[in-house]
């Protein structure tokens, strides 16, 4: 209830069992109020009453609406990372990409092994062969010289001196002869003899005995020789008399170095 005189005012009303009141009627006032609202038995001041309602709470009115919502705040700092998960399965293979450019040469390689000179030279014609003495086989024809040109190497064997074969470069040599001997009834023996640097140094032989027939008589070996050796051919008979060399052709004697 309100009652108002004059400029004055007051107000009662009830909080948490304590009549309030305000304004400046005094008692008077109080008793008016006392009788307007049986069972209140206490008046006191507003800053009495906030300081027993302070240590006196009343229970907590209803929840009120909730207030609309307030603006986005500002995005937080980032976490600590996850732990790795699983490796997933590998995927198939891509297309190959295009072929790259071609590198620079590479450094030129050794040198190779020079090149094998070789000799083929034959008889054509006959020759004579002393009885109980060594002849020295002359040759006609060079038919091989160089393998790699097919060209001469004169100095392997030159027309001018047709009995030597002579090493171009040192090395390793393979070194053959077959000579084609005429019936000699007589008997006797029947060889070959390689002389190295002179006709009669014999370092290799090759021999036949039954000389009775018309017969090949061969040899061959390897010898390692320094450029500028020179080889011969030297044939024996002691038939009892002369025989021929070569009746029918085809004796021949070779020389080639062995790259190694």
């Amino acid at each position: 209830m309100s009652l108002i005189k004059g400029t004055d005012r007051l107000i009662i009303r009830r909080e948490s069992g304590v009549l309030v009141y305000s304004g400046t009627l005094g008692d008077r006032l109080a008793d008016i109020a006392a009788s307007a609202m049986p069972g209140v038995n206490e008046y006191v001041s507003r800053s009495t009453l906030n300081a027993v309602i302070a240590q006196n709470p009343g229970p907590a009115g209803a929840d009120g609406p909730a207030g609309p919502t307030g603006p986005q705040g500002e995005t937080g700092a980032d976490g600590p990372a996850g732990p790795t998960g699983p490796q997933g399965e590998t995927g198939a293979d891509g297309p190959a990409g295009p072929t790259g450019p071609t590198g620079p040469t590479g450094p030129t390689g050794p040198a190779g092994p020079p090149n094998s000179p070789t000799v083929e030279v034959v008889k054509a014609a006959t020759q004579n062969l002393a009885n109980a003495a060594y002849t020295t086989v002359s040759w006609d024809t060079a038919v091989i010289q160089d393998p790699a040109t097919g060209g001469p190497l004169p100095t392997i064997w030159s027309p001018s001196d047709p009995t030597q074969l002579e090493a171009t470069q040192n090395g390793l040599y393979l070194i053959t002869c077959s000579v084609l001997l005429e019936y000699a009834p007589s008997g006797g023996v029947r060889y070959l003899a390689c002389g190295l640097n002179s006709p009669s140094s014999h370092v290799h032989f090759g021999w036949t005995n039954a000389a009775q027939l018309g017969q090949w008589v061969q040899a061959s070996f390897c010898k390692y020789l320094a450029a500028g050796d020179k080889l011969y051919w030297q044939i024996y008979q002691n038939s009892g008399g002369v025989i021929t060399l070569n009746p029918g052709g085809g004796t021949r004697a070779t020389m080639t170095n062995l790259p190694f």
